[in-house]
C-alpha cells in the first residue's frame, strides 16, 4: 500500500493506457544511447525493447547480453559500457 501512489507515475513511464513506446519523444535525445537487455529477460516486450529504444534514439545503439533476469554480470557488462563511452561500439 505504501507504494500505491507510484503506480500512477509507473503506468505514465510505460506509455500510458496503451503502454505504448514515446518513439517521437526518443527522436528528440541528442546524446548516444546504449539500451542494454540481457539474455536472461525472457518476457518478450521487456527484452525488445531496449532495441525499439535504440531504434528510436539517432545515436542509439542495442546489446543483447548474457544474464538473468534484470541483471548483467558486471564482468559482462562493464568492458561493454567501456567500450560505448570510448566510442569503440
Amino acid at each position: 500500500l505504501a507504494m500505491a501512489p507510484t503506480l500512477v507515475y509507473d503506468a505514465l513511464a510505460l506509455g500510458g493506457d496503451d503502454h505504448s513506446l514515446p518513439v517521437s519523444m526518443l527522436a528528440g535525445l541528442k546524446v548516444p544511447v546504449l539500451a542494454v537487455t540481457s539474455t536472461g529477460t525472457q518476457l518478450p516486450w521487456l527484452s525488445e525493447t531496449g532495441g525499439e529504444v535504440a531504434d528510436g534514439v539517432p545515436d542509439g545503439r542495442f546489446l543483447r547480453l548474457p544474464g538473468g533476469f534484470h541483471e548483467v554480470p558486471a564482468p559482462t557488462l562493464v568492458p561493454a559500457l567501456a567500450k560505448f563511452y570510448r566510442g569503440e561500439e
